[in-house]
């Protein structure tokens, strides 16, 4: 009686859960096609914003820069990923369960806190700030994720095949090549999957190490190293994944603690807020 009836309740409860969290989204894109100004009623179906969006110079630099940051940083990310796995997985060594759970700790700490440390650590090695430490930083928290995906698809693998290829004869880079790797491909593409919006998201952490004067907006920057973000540069649309150029303008107004005008110590860039 109880097993009859589960199914039949469980049904309409998953519906409802997934009509309460998907229906907003359909109905911003159904509204999305309508030539109204604020979205309040219908009036017909229409393109005219997504051409807008397309044609929008800003938008297009900034969707390029994003880009340019977030592939070779996912592409890294998975490669590191792959090869921290298979040593975790595989070689024994001291620390190893320590290893293991720090790598939980840069996706559950908040964006802000890995932000600034990662520029204390890019000003205190004395790095220019720009589009280098941009990706450097994106690599740094995509290989936690990497490699705990990659991690999980290692552990469902039948060490038989291996054994099995080296018993025919094939030598351990072989084995690797042939037999490791096209089984851990599935995970490997789901790792990458998962990077990139990971990546491309993101927006706390660039806006701290893309470097001074990284926006047109009404945030400022003045500091000795300029990277490739400073003012007027063809690079300075908000860095990755900031697809409004007067975010940071907008971020450095509503930041009171800092006095609206980010100077965090001595050593990080000092930012000057105009009106």
């Amino acid at each position: 009686m109880m097993h009859s009836s589960s199914p039949r309740f469980l049904a309409p409860c998953a519906v409802c859960v997934y009509l309460f969290l998907y229906a907003p989204l359909l109905v911003l894109m159904a509204f999305s096609l309508t030539p109204s100004e604020y979205s309040v009623r219908w009036e017909g179906l229409t393109l005219r914003w997504y051409q807008a969006v397309w044609q929008n110079q800003h938008i297009q630099e900034a969707l390029l820069v994003s880009l340019m940051v977030t592939i070779p940083a996912v592409l890294m990310a998975t490669a590191i990923g792959t090869l921290t796995a298979l040593a975790l997985y595989r070689a024994r060594f001291p620390g190893k369960a320590l290893l293991q759970g720090l790598l939980y700790i840069p996706l559950i700490m908040p964006s802000l806190v890995i932000g600034i440390a990662l520029l204390l650590f890019f000003v205190a090695i004395t790095m220019p700030l720009g589009v280098l430490t941009i990706v450097l930083a994106h690599v740094a928290f995509s290989i936690p994720l990497t490699t705990l995906v990659i991690l999980a698809r290692m552990q469902r693998l039948d060490r038989t095949l291996e054994e099995a290829a080296m018993d025919l004869g094939a030598d351990e880079w072989t084995t690797l090549w042939k037999i490791t790797l096209p089984l851990l491909r599935p995970g490997i593409v789901a790792a990458a999957l998962l990077a990139f919006p990971w990546s491309f998201n993101d927006f706390v952490i660039t806006f701290f190490v893309a470097g001074a004067g990284s926006s047109d907006g009404e945030c400022t920057g003045h500091a000795d190293r300029r990277g490739p973000f400073a003012r007027g540069s063809p690079w300075s649309p908000g860095g990755a994944a900031a697809g409004v150029r007067e975010a940071q303008g907008v971020v450095c107004r509503n930041l009171p603690v800092w006095n609206s005008c980010m100077s965090p110590n001595a050593l990080a860039p000092r930012w000057q807020c105009t009106t």
